[in-house]
């Protein structure tokens, strides 16, 4: 039987927003107490000693009663309740478009332009979000050496997720049909471990408001930015942001197909991070009957801001994956954005998309 303390707390923390009438309902009913029997016992518990166990409580108990980390949970709790409704009611055929790396603002906007035209043609089932969707340059663990208009951009919160709102939104016009699965990457998690090593008192309260930002724009998230977490597809099938960052892709494909294995998962996994298009079949690094495929990406190929020298060997474009929800069975197109002249063009199922260059570069994100 609980002791007047025990229900006072637990009237004070986990049924908090409840009326004081819907409080004493749930503890009767849980408790198997009469309802005069619980008011009364409430009642009397309301003495200074019981409001500092209430205090003592949620100090010692955050992770289960913190106002911020329960928003946070909440929206992990109904993304994943929202994507398993998705999955079962998928038909015997889906399709999965897998963007990465867009670095925001530091994007190719032709290829972004180019890549909205294949999202409205393709019509997928499942679009991949986060993903490095933003650069968060000033956010990571290296001193933010760009010029006053980069570090200002990245500065002002309400900026950046009005351009980030718009990015999301442009994706729905051409897509209405389409859910945005979060696979966070580094450079997402960047402004997570940034405020909750910088800004620790206020940290989970701002990340809880970012995660129900996304949640508004109706972006499934399935990681508090502690962990880049993977996404199962299907049976046969794993995004995930990828951490290898060899220039041999070998070496990236088998360091990440070993890691799925031991799991007892995939038949395929599709990463970024690395910038560099590949694809390995399994066989060819010793673990057959598995495939890897590294996306390119949708960022800039030059004067990358996050970076000391140009890189070599990136490319861009996106990956297209037709597969059946509930086998292993999928195959997977790896499109490649090349120049023609003054355009940027994709080649898909025999179809020419293409859109005007433009490498434009603003000099103060430079």
């Amino acid at each position: 039987m609980p002791s007047d303390q025990d229900l006072f707390v637990q009237r004070h923390t986990m049924l908090k927003t409840l009326s004081d009438a819907q409080a004493a309902n749930a503890l009767a009913m849980e408790h198997s107490l009469s309802n005069d029997s619980l008011r009364g016992r409430l009642s009397r518990a309301n003495t200074p000693k019981n409001w500092a166990a209430v205090a003592r409580h949620k100090a010692n108990n955050t992770d289960r009663v913190s106002p911020s980390i329960t928003r946070q949970i909440k929206v992990l709790d109904n993304s994943a309740e929202v994507y398993q409704d998705i999955r079962a009611n998928l038909g015997s055929k889906a399709v999965g478009v897998f963007l990465s790396d867009v670095h925001a603002p530091y994007t190719r906007w032709d290829a972004w332009e180019l890549t909205l035209r294949l999202l409205d043609k393709i019509q997928p089932d499942f679009i991949s979000g986060q993903n490095d969707f933003l650069d968060n340059k000033g956010f990571g663990r290296w001193e933010d050496d760009r010029p006053h208009g980069g570090k200002a951009w990245s500065m002002d919160q309400a900026y950046m997720r009005d351009m980030e709102a718009s990015m999301y939104r442009s994706i729905q016009e051409v897509a209405p049909q389409s859910h945005i699965l979060a696979v966070a990457g580094n450079h997402d998690n960047w402004y997570h471990r940034h405020l909750r090593k910088g800004a620790p008192q206020a940290a989970e309260a701002l990340i809880a408001d970012y995660m129900e930002f996304l949640w508004d724009l109706s972006v499934l998230q399935f990681s508090r930015g502690f962990t880049e977490n993977y996404i199962e597809l299907s049976p046969g099938l794993i995004w995930w942001h990828g951490q290898f960052t060899s220039k041999l892709p070998t070496t990236n494909a088998r360091n990440t197909l070993t890691q799925f294995m031991k799991k007892g998962q995939a038949r395929s996994v599709i990463v970024g991070h690395t910038h560099r298009p590949a694809t390995i079949e399994g066989h060819s690094v010793g673990l057959p009957g598995v495939t890897f495929i590294n996306a390119p990406c949708l960022s800039r190929l030059e004067n990358v801001p996050y970076m000391k020298r140009d890189p070599s060997g990136w490319a861009l474009g996106i990956v297209v994956s037709h597969f059946q929800p509930k086998t292993t069975v999928s195959h997977h197109d790896l499109l490649e954005f090349k120049e023609e002249r003054n355009c940027l063009v994709c080649y898909y199922e025999g179809r020419r998309y293409a859109v005007r260059l433009d490498k434009g570069i603003q000099n103060d994100y430079a």
